[in-house]
């Protein structure tokens, strides 16, 4: 099981309406390959306005995602793989200026899955991964995918990396968020993750 509970936009749309609690919306989603068809069109016109305020107000651009790591279909359910393209293609729908954000967490034989990397480079512009050390040549084989993918009129691919927090003294993450993800030619990086616990909140 995934955890629906991660997927906090679609469970707060859903509650939008009332019509059913969120464990009742966890549990009718939980398995489905899909995004649920009431909560889905929800979710694009949710989108589109987001997206849409957002270039109008001049914010930094937003790097939307589904949900993190989907790469758990290949431990948790198989239905996680449809259920994270469904989701791209609903914000690709929603906003063809958007580009689509994936935290990769694996990327090389995972759970016997060969060429896990690219299960899902067709469906995100930004590449976010923790796994160079699985294949150190992950950077490239992103960046060639993207300038294929140009070549026949999509997108190129942007690769960042991440850390987390947990040994966060600064000398080590000033390695990390310099000349390490330097060495694989990263252009953004990013944090694992700021979103647990109070300390993180600035309201």
């Amino acid at each position: 099981r995934l955890g629906v509970r991660t997927i906090g936009i679609t469970d707060h749309l859903n509650s939008l309406d009332k019509k059913t609690s969120g464990e009742q919306w966890c549990n009718a989603q939980n398995g489905q390959s899909q995004i649920l068809p009431e909560t889905r069109k929800l979710f694009v016109e949710w989108m589109r306005q987001v997206n849409a305020h957002a270039v109008d107000s001049g914010w930094l651009e937003l790097f939307p995602t589904l949900h993190d790591e989907p790469q758990k279909w290949a431990s948790k359910g198989a239905w996680i793989k449809p259920f994270f393209k469904d989701g791209c293609a609903a914000m690709r729908e929603a906003d063809p200026r958007i580009r689509i954000y994936g935290c990769i967490h694996h990327v090389k034989g995972w759970k016997g899955v060969p060429d896990l990397w690219k299960v899902f480079i067709d469906d995100i512009d930004v590449y976010n991964t923790n796994a160079v050390g699985e294949d150190p040549d992950i950077g490239n084989l992103v960046r060639a995918a993207g300038a294929e993918a140009a070549k026949k009129g999509g997108r190129d691919k942007l690769f960042w990396q991440y850390t987390g927090l947990g040994g966060g003294v600064p000398d080590s993450q000033r390695f990390a968020f310099g000349f390490f993800f330097g060495a694989f030619g990263s252009t953004g990086f990013t944090a694992w993750a700021y979103n647990w616990g109070d300390e993180w909140d600035l309201s």
